[in-house]
């Protein structure tokens, strides 16, 4: 019975130290990973003020105009031009953006 004894304690200590073992890598894992999320982060937040910097930078000759009526037509485009050119606005191109609910049939 003195046998099964140290066998059971043997196991046991064994047991312990392998949970040990388990538990130390496991801290190690927690702090890897912590640190690839707070570099993916930082790379995200460059990333973004990147993105964001560009748009300004290619929106930065943009005019936007709000309230031209435009008419249904072939001449659409001229007649939102003309009224512009009566304003003594030089333009290069004109796009329209957002719904214009009048214009679909």
């Amino acid at each position: 019975m003195t046998k099964n004894v140290k066998d059971v304690k043997q196991i046991r200590s064994s047991v312990s130290i392998v949970a040990n073992d388990l538990d130390d890598r496991t801290t190690e894992l927690r702090s890897e990973i912590k640190s690839a999320l707070s570099g993916a982060r930082e790379e995200h937040e460059e990333l973004r003020n990147r993105e964001i910097d560009l748009q300004c930078r290619s929106m930065k000759n943009n005019l936007i105009f709000t309230g031209i009526q435009e008419t249904v037509g072939a001449r659409k485009y001229r007649a939102s031009s003309e009224r512009l050119y009566t304003q003594r606005i030089a333009y290069f191109r004109l796009d329209r953006t957002g719904k214009c609910s009048s214009l679909r049939k």
